[in-house]
């Protein structure tokens, strides 16, 4: 398994708003094509993308929160974020049990 650093730092709230809102709504853009290609492909919406968009929108309001509190206490924010990579068969990929079935993956 292959680790690497995200983000990792200290952020005024201007910062962590631009770094974390372009990084979820990258993210939300994706599922977002994600079903709309499904759609247009096989007639049918892709209903995992759209739960997907769902609950990064739900992060990112959370996050806009935070980072307005931190604004109104003047107070900085700090963010670890690390990526775990690991290589997986293609056959498995019918599997629905997975590693970070029990993380949140935003």
């Amino acid at each position: 398994m292959q680790k690497l650093k995200l983000i990792e730092g200290e952020f005024t709230p201007f910062e962590f708003r631009e770094v974390l809102s372009n990084l979820l709504l990258s993210k939300i853009s994706f599922y977002e094509k994600k079903d709309f290609s499904s759609l247009i492909r096989y007639g049918k919406h892709d209903l995992q993308a759209i739960q997907k968009t769902e609950e990064l929108k739900l992060v990112l309001k959370s996050f806009l929160e935070t980072s307005l509190k931190a604004e109104k206490e003047k107070k900085k924010l700090m963010i670890w974020s690390e990526i775990q990579i690991s290589l997986k068969n293609p056959e498995s990929s019918n599997n629905n049990t997975n590693i970070n079935q029990n993380r949140n993956e935003f």
